[in-house]
């Protein structure tokens, strides 16, 4: 017979083939009687993996190891009673020696129906259908009809396994559902997710079926969220595969979107809801009743902290303690900390890091050029440090910004009730350098009483706080975490960006204390429209997660989640995804992704991608950030062929021993 997966309109996303070249309406009407796959069809567990509800279990119990026992205790029982069909409930729980009343309950619990197949159980009921249920399951029988009434699914029959013996995969379950209602196969219509037992099993005997997704839609094969699912479902994390279950029922609800929209559904929302929940644990373990979130980075975890925070009993002020506020605010004292900020970043000109100092940098920008000699380009680290020595000697001016900025600054914390009780601040911050922190230890006493609570921070920049934690990159860390954020940090960073744009200083307005706001002209090109997509995103889908998370499911995002969701960024396989975010790096000028990706959104000239090439990277594997997998210079050279290879070769050569680029140090 043969398979029709047509893009007609009338044939939905979620049915991934049919047997029949009608549409399924019309399949319902020529059908007597409609069978229905039970779990994964009509109700659907919070699990990427059936059997990551014993691990959810097992954590729900306090016995971390029962997951690995309940899997053996089924395989022992299968084995034990390998001439039936299938295994019931009570002999797997033999092998465990306990009662199975508590994994009924919590199954009961997790169970929810899948709507867009729920709708054809309707339609099928509404043209006057007999409608039966078949499962091959271990669970009683009498449960799984309680399981259907409690959901409103009714139907005229059940046949399940363990009690009918009989089982969908070798047809038996369809010949006793023919034999039973005395209907021919060919006037039976069957929907299901396993291809075998659900397709092809019944196809064999002539039954039309229609083979649902059981978790991304038709099309959805390459795509970055299939692959994201598969690395959420073996991150040996049962709250990671509840976490892709969300995310595979909320891309049915939303359908297919655009690039950056879905990175702010699928990969922002679970990245900030699963740090708004350590950040509330932590402030309620420190009785801290305020938690202030820094701007700019902060507004989407605090959006996911409101959302999440029932009582509303912690306070919650956006404070606009921008680098350069608080920076401005500490230019007296030239702390290390300071003068790394200063005098850190990409090439430019001498006038470009001054001019980062913003309102009042004029006469210290004069100094600058008569000290140098014009305006040449920071680049080496002899420069730097020239640049260090300069501000060093820049007493005078520095103090004359910060003497202007410092009690502004004073004044706006304490419009945000900060300095009140600071014992009972928290501030939320990403937190990579401790920037933030380390100034306002020296700026503001006050502040040393406050808990900075960070997603994360470089071991090299631990802040002079004493009261300091991270989420994610505390120490201990494995390894591989550390170094899939830090080998691409300004993606991360990316990440946790707002469609706002950056805070240049504060003012005295009438109105009190006041941020000043860069230009839209200064945002860089493409920036702005991606993170106001990625926003867009995830606003559309925190009310979700926040439902999840309510219901009785108990979902804690941690850090095995978060791992996974930001290496499949990182490390992701999916050119679409190595095009959209190295395109993004190279606008933003992000350390050795200031040269264009290989990977070029259009054709480009076979001698620019060799420049590219030995520009943009080293010759040595693993060492240029998003490329790893995917452009490797073995993997680059590989399909090239006579001169091509040989041009390629040479190059690569002269760049490993210093014949290229010498004038300009690699980083």
């Amino acid at each position: 017979m043969k398979h029709f997966a047509h893009g007609d309109v009338s044939f939905p996303p979620y049915f991934l083939q049919r047997s029949f070249c009608s549409t399924v309406d019309e399949a319902l009407d020529r059908a007597s009687l409609v069978s229905f796959d039970v779990f994964d069809t009509l109700l659907r567990r919070p699990f990427l993996e059936p059997t990551h509800l014993f691990d959810a279990l097992g954590t729900f119990c306090g016995a971390v190891e029962f997951g690995r026992e309940r899997r053996w205790a089924e395989a022992q029982a299968r084995h034990r009673h390998a001439a039936a069909r299938d295994v019931t409930l009570s002999q797997v729980y033999d092998q465990l020696h306990q009662p199975a009343e508590l994994e009924l309950a919590f199954e009961k619990s997790h169970i929810y129906p899948r709507a867009e197949i729920i709708t054809w159980l309707s339609l099928a009921r509404a043209k006057g259908k007999k409608v039966v249920a078949v499962s091959d399951m271990y669970l009683p029988k009498a449960f799984i009809a309680e399981l259907l009434q409690m959901h409103r699914l009714p139907v005229d029959d059940l046949i399940v396994s363990s009690v009918d013996d009989v089982t969908k995969w070798d047809g038996t379950s369809f010949r006793l559902l023919s034999a039973r209602h005395s209907v021919p196969f060919k006037d039976i219509l069957h929907f299901g997710d396993n291809p075998h037992a659900d397709y092809h099993a019944p196809l064999s005997l002539g039954i039309p079926s229609v083979l649902i997704a059981n978790k991304l839609p038709r099309g959805a094969d390459q795509n970055h969220l299939t692959q994201m699912l598969a690395a959420l479902e073996v991150n040996g994390s049962h709250q990671s595969s509840t976490v892709g279950s969300l995310i595979r029922d909320t891309f049915v609800t939303n359908g297919p979107g655009r690039f950056w929209e879905d990175i702010g559904r699928y990969v922002v929302t679970p990245l900030m809801v699963g740090f708004a929940q350590w950040l509330d644990k932590e402030v309620r373990k420190t009785g801290c009743d305020r938690l202030a979130f820094a701007a700019r980075d902060g507004k989407l975890p605090r959006d996911a902290f409101n959302a999440l925070q029932g009582d509303k009993t912690i306070a919650t002020p956006y404070a606009h303690l921008s680098r350069l506020v608080v920076l401005r605010a500490g230019l007296e004292t030239r702390s290390e900390i300071v003068l790394f900020q200063l005098c850190s970043g990409v090439e430019a000109p001498v006038s470009d890091y001054i001019r980062r100092l913003g309102e009042g940098s004029e006469p210290l920008l004069q100094k600058a050029r008569a000290h140098f000699g014009g305006d040449p380009i920071m680049g080496r680290d002899a420069k730097r440090e020239d640049l260090v020595e300069f501000f060093h000697s820049a007493r005078e001016e520095l103090g004359a910004i910060s003497s202007r900025a410092r009690p502004l600054l004073y004044r706006y914390l304490e419009q945000l009730d900060l300095l009140r009780d600071p014992s009972k601040v928290a501030i939320a911050d990403i937190g990579w350098g401790g920037t933030c922190a380390s100034v306002l230890w020296d700026v503001v006493p006050e502040t040393r009483n406050w808990s900075w609570l960070y997603f994360g921070t470089r071991k090299e920049y631990q802040p002079n706080a004493g009261k300091h934690r991270a989420m994610f990159f505390s120490y201990g860390v494995p390894w591989d975490h550390y170094t899939v954020v830090f080998d691409c940090v300004e993606i991360t960073e990316f990440l946790f960006s707002a469609p706002e744009t950056s805070t240049i200083g504060l003012r005295e307005t009438s109105c009190g204390v006041e941020p000043v706001f860069a230009g839209e002209e200064t945002q860089w090109e493409g920036w702005a429209p991606r993170v106001t997509a990625m926003a867009q995103g995830f606003a559309e889908v925190l009310p979700a997660f926040v439902r999840r998370i309510q219901h009785a499911h108990d979902l804690v995002i941690g850090q095995p989640t978060i791992f996974a969701l930001l290496n499949h960024i990182v490390r992701t396989a999916d050119p679409e995804v190595i095009r959209e975010f190295g395109q993004l790096q190279h606008q933003l000028g992000f350390g050795a992704s200031r040269y264009e990706p290989l990977l070029a959104a259009d054709g480009i000239r076979y001698w620019r991608n060799i420049w590219r090439l030995l520009k943009g990277r080293s010759p040595k594997p693993g060492a240029g950030r998003l490329y790893w997998k995917n452009q490797t210079v073995g993997q680059f050279l590989s399909p090239l062929k006579g001169w091509k290879r040989s041009i390629a070769l040479w190059a690569l050569r002269q760049h490993a021993h210093g014949g290229l680029f010498k004038s300009r140090k690699r980083r």
